[in-house]
Parts: structure tokens; C-alpha cells; sequence
């Protein structure tokens, strides 16, 4: 009969066969309009740092981090490699240390704080999960921040961490998800702080700050007409999505994520993409 240790050892070989057709380099060229690349995942949020991306795959839930290149007409992806578990008090966890409720984890956003540091949250859950790459090149869970909440947004949707690291800030929504809220916490303190909050139009996800101080944000389709990519307005309307990162500060572009199965149909939504959108399209 076989024993816990060598089942295991068979899942984790199983596991590591069932992704060794997987590639770690991708390029796509570009012209003059927004490019879409089918993903064979549906991603929610995005995050850059230098020139590497994590990207939240949403059902798994895991990381997918990328170095990426924009030259010429050419959009290149580099190092391509996924983050499907960490370690939790010395053990092997599916990237959470427990189960929300609902009973089910999904990823909904995993933002660099550091090259070695990713921020993670998860279907609505006001805490942040803190994890970290270790020496053996795994992902630790170090600790979480819990951001206080109420009755008007008791579900966080999406994480900015700019370059002063006493601030955060969110896009967050009431229960029904119909009034959404822009906030900023302070932290400072031995506990995260509301700092200020103001209303915004619904289903608005955070990217980055461009060159030009400017904070840009994506509404995703089921926002209907306010769908698109804003920065003090809409910029772009016909690329809506969960997530943006700005390349280069902006002056590369933005990747977009799109998560597909919030789109309507008969069959449970479109596939999940990343949508390239080049510099032009964004000033």
C-alpha cells in the first residue's frame, strides 16, 4: 500500500510532467492598434517591476512571472515561469495558507513589492498575503496585512503599492458590487489606516503611475458604457479589463489582462487574454 510520503513524491513528478511541454519564450509583433494574446488561463490583476510582470491567474491560483521587452514592432517574452505553491510553516500550501470562504481560493492579485517580494490577495479577502523568495528559490509566506473595512466596500478588488512604502492604495466595492470606491490606507502604524476615500465608477481596477505622475486604471466589460482605460478620463474605451501595467513607466505601452468569463454568452464567456496597447493609445 502506498504510504503518504510516496504518494506525494508521484503527485509532484505527475505535476511537473503534466507542464513540460510549457515554453519560457514568447514574442508577438505589433502595429499600430492594441494586440491581443490568447492565454490559456483567465488572468485578474497585473504587476510590474523593472522589466518582469506577475500576472494572477485567477482559478488556479497561481503567479505567472515574465520579463518582457518591447523593441521595434516586437513584444518579447522572456523567463517565463509560475509560481503554483508556496510554503507555509513548513509546509507545501496551494499558494494560501487557508481557505476563504466560499471554500474556494482565487488569485485576484500578486503585486511586486520587491524583485523578491509579491503581495497576493484573493476573492475579495481584505488581507494581504506577504510572500517571499527564499535562497532555495521558493515563495515563503512571511506575514499579512488585514485593511479595515465597512458596510460600504467590504470587498477589495485591486492593489497599488507606489514607491512610498507607507502608503496603499485600492479599488473596493460594497457587497452587490455596485458602488465602488477609490481608497488610500497609511502604513504607518502598528495597523493599516484609511487615509481618504472617494467614489468611483464601477468594476475600475488599478495599474501604475505613468512617467507624468498620472494614475491610470482599467474598467472591465461589465462596466458597460464606462468601460476602458482611464487616466483622469477614459483614454482608451474599446480595451476593457481587469488589470494594466504600464512598460516603461507608459513610454513602452501597457498589458492589459483580461478576464474572459466576464464576458456574456452561452458558453461561460471568452478565453482570458493579455492585451497589448501601444504608447500612442495611452496620452
Amino acid at each position: 500500500m502506498p504510504t503518504e510520503d510516496s504518494t506525494a513524491a508521484a503527485y509532484k513528478l505527475a505535476a511537473a510532467r503534466s507542464y513540460e511541454g510549457q515554453e519560457t519564450d514568447f514574442s508577438s509583433h505589433f502595429g499600430t492598434l492594441p494586440v491581443e494574446i490568447p492565454l490559456g488561463f483567465q488572468p485578474l490583476g497585473i504587476s510590474i517591476m523593472g522589466s518582469f510582470i506577475a500576472v494572477a491567474a485567477y482559478f488556479e491560483p497561481a503567479v505567472m512571472l515574465a520579463r518582457i521587452e518591447v523593441s521595434c514592432d516586437d513584444l518579447h517574452f522572456s523567463q517565463i515561469t509560475w509560481i503554483r505553491g508556496v510554503k507555509y510553516q513548513g509546509e507545501a500550501v496551494r499558494m494560501f495558507p487557508d481557505l476563504f470562504a466560499g471554500g474556494a481560493n482565487r488569485m485576484q492579485n500578486a503585486v511586486f513589492r520587491t524583485p523578491d517580494q509579491l503581495w497576493l490577495t484573493r476573492n475579495g479577502d481584505r488581507r494581504i498575503f506577504i510572500v517571499r523568495r527564499h535562497d532555495d528559490d521558493a515563495w515563503h509566506h512571511s506575514s499579512a496585512l488585514l485593511l479595515p473595512g465597512s458596510d460600504e466596500h467590504p470587498l477589495l478588488h485591486s492593489v497599488l503599492l507606489g514607491e512610498d512604502p507607507r502608503h496603499v492604495t485600492t479599488t473596493e466595492s460594497d457587497g452587490r458590487l455596485e458602488h465602488w470606491t477609490l481608497c488610500s490606507y497609511s502604513l504607518s502604524g502598528p495597523k493599516p489606516g484609511l487615509m481618504s476615500h472617494e467614489p468611483i465608477t464601477p468594476w475600475r481596477y488599478l495599474g501604475a503611475r505613468h512617467t507624468n505622475g498620472t494614475l491610470y486604471s482599467v474598467a472591465d466589460v461589465r462596466a458597460g458604457d464606462k468601460r476602458g482605460i482611464f487616466a483622469n478620463k477614459r483614454r482608451v474605451l474599446d480595451v476593457p479589463g481587469n488589470g494594466i501595467a504600464l512598460l516603461d513607466g507608459g513610454k513602452s505601452g501597457a498589458l492589459v489582462t483580461r478576464y474572459g468569463q466576464a464576458y456574456p454568452g452561452p458558453f461561460n464567456g471568452i478565453p482570458g487574454s493579455l492585451i497589448y496597447v501601444p504608447p500612442r493609445w495611452l496620452v
